[in-house]
């Protein structure tokens, strides 16, 4: 028979048993807690590793960027610059920091730094150029772009400062260079309208008194000889006129109008224009406009028919045998003037190059034919100006086809009764009177002797003085004249103040209302402008053409009330 355990055995082994499952769970925390605190310890070391290379990499950037970079705290003072803006202002870091942002913006720009601080503090950014004080007093041009970010629960304005000296230097470098090639093509324009009227005015001697004299009896080779001097002189207008108009185009000068015409009739002239060419080459010229195209459209007519009148002669230029035709269509609200030849054709590769200025399609070409190289480039420059275009197709010995496309505008009934209205002051067809005095303003010898001899054989009686001066003293003993043809340029005084003058009526009464046309070798808008701003009521280009003169006195001296 077993022996009981004693009571205290018992209670000691249960005790025994608990202190050691008690210090093996101590032993297993304290494990845990190491590792945990091993792995506390190892991430704070991290941290702190990421922080410093954080901190390291701010203050590499902040200090590597070659703007100036200031920090401001919220009340607009210093609290940390970078390297470059210490070397663009030239303080040293100890006595910038602490100072307020002021303190280092010019007078003159305080207010506008004022209003930036105001401006970052409520919305976030601002950006603003100001002249900056270096810490010798010397100011440079700054661009500043300020921002505002919370740090700590704190406002802070990071301003990034970038000297402009050299960005305002080029600007100014490229407006001085603007306004020199502005100034260079003002005088290139300046040159080539004195050109051009240097070479009108004894250009209208030749052409005008070939004209007379071909209007006369003459033998056959005399009259081929003329035929001869007026084609070259024709010729010669011909490359004067492009280039004038290549200068105004170029420089933006070129003034479209917006006036109702007739497409049909603009065609119509054109092909008159042409007839003569095309006769003399045996040529068939032709013309066919659609029944959808309106009476009147409106628009430059001017330009319009240069284009078409353009278009038709290098067609006939071109074409030896067979037929010019020219053809008027309508696409919804676009017309469009075909011009197709039978002619030389071009390469297809070469269809860009016929547009380029002082080009043509061979070397050759202009050796044989001549030419400036300006038609085809002023037409397609005009045609954009019109927002209209020009296209061209052909083949080589097989002909082309040049195609103007302009947009179709029609006039309004305003438009309309201008335009009547207008028709009525300028009708041509009336009958042309007769054996009515005309005074001629003309400094320039020949060309005053040719207007005379216009003006004898069209019967009109007429009396010559130099300049306008001398236009008031003969209208003040003679008011019997019932138009003048005043010269645009003479010495002494020209025909603008010389018509102002005679319209405020300083060469009398009687005479404030005498018809003034004038006469000039100038073809600029502006100076059309200038003669009918100062009160003339016709305008005559040189070369001066007899059947031109015969139409501008009959519209002038035609009308009822001026």
């Amino acid at each position: 028979m077993k022996e009981k355990p004693d009571k205290w055995q018992v209670r000691f082994e249960r005790e025994r048993i608990a202190r050691n499952e008690s210090e093996q769970l101590l032993e297993d925390k304290s494990r845990e807690l190491f590792q945990v605190n091993r792995k506390l310890e190892e991430q704070i070391r991290n941290q702190g590793s990421q922080l410093v290379e954080q901190e390291e990499l701010f203050e590499s950037v902040f200090h590597a960027s070659m703007d100036g970079i200031i920090l401001l705290n919220g009340r607009g003072r210093i609290i940390e610059a970078n390297h470059a803006s210490l070397r663009m202002l030239g303080y040293s870091r100890e006595i910038i920091i602490g100072a307020p942002i002021p303190r280092l913006i010019a007078e003159n720009d305080k207010e506008t730094a004022k209003i930036a601080l105001r401006q970052v503090a409520s919305t976030g950014y601002c950006r603003y150029e100001a002249e900056l004080i270096r810490v010798d007093g010397t100011t440079f041009p700054s661009e500043i772009v300020g921002s505002r970010a919370l740090v700590g629960g704190k406002p802070i304005i990071m301003g990034i400062l970038r000297d402009i000296t050299q960005r305002r230097r080029a600007l100014a470098d490229l407006k001085q260079a603007r306004d020199e090639a502005e100034k260079a093509n003002a005088a290139k324009s300046l040159f080539l309208a004195s050109m051009s009227h240097e070479i009108r005015t004894p250009l209208n001697g030749v052409l005008g008194f070939t004209e007379m004299v071909l209007d006369t009896n003459l033998d056959d080779e005399q009259r081929q000889h003329l035929d001869l001097v007026k084609s070259s002189g024709d010729i010669l207008l011909h490359m004067i006129n492009d280039l004038l108009d290549f200068s105004r185009i170029e420089s933006g000068m070129l003034l479209l109008e917006d006036k109702p015409f007739s497409l049909r009739k603009v065609l119509k002239d054109a092909v008159a224009m042409q007839s003569a060419i095309s006769q003399k080459k045996g040529l068939t010229l032709s013309s066919q406009v659609a029944t959808n195209i309106p009476e009147v459209i409106k628009g430059d007519i001017v330009r319009v028919q240069q284009v078409i009148t353009n278009l038709i002669s290098n067609a006939l230029k071109f074409t030896h045998e067979g037929f010019v035709k020219i053809s008027v269509t309508r696409s919804d609200d676009t017309i469009s003037v075909a011009v197709k030849d039978t002619g030389i054709g071009f390469d297809e590769s070469m269809t860009e190059a016929l547009f380029e200025s002082f080009t043509q399609a061979d070397v050759s070409t202009t050796r044989k034919y001549g030419g400036t190289g300006l038609g085809l480039s002023i037409c397609r420059k005009l045609a954009s100006q019109m927002d209209g275009d020009i296209e061209a197709h052909g083949k080589l010995g097989e002909g082309a086809q040049f195609t103007f496309h302009f947009p179709l505008v029609e006039p309004s009934d305003v438009d309309q009764k201008k335009d009547s209205s207008s028709q009525k002051l300028t009708a041509s067809e009336k009958q042309l009177p007769k054996n009515q005095r005309v005074l001629v303003a003309e400094d320039n010898q020949v060309n005053a002797r040719l207007v005379v001899l216009m003006l004898n054989r069209l019967g009109y009686p007429s009396e010559v003085v130099a300049n306008g001066l001398e236009v008031i003293e003969k209208l003040k003993n003679d008011q019997d004249f019932a138009v003048i043809l005043m010269d645009r340029h003479m010495h002494g005084m020209d025909g603008i103040e010389a018509t102002s003058r005679i319209r405020k009526g300083e060469a009398g009464q009687s005479c404030q209302k005498v018809p003034i046309i004038a006469v000039t070798a100038s073809t600029l808008t502006e100076d059309r402008e200038k003669c009918i701003s100062a009160g003339m009521n016709g305008f005559l280009s040189k070369p001066l053409r007899p059947s031109d003169l015969e139409a501008q006195l009959s519209v002038i001296l035609g009308k009822e009330d001026l």
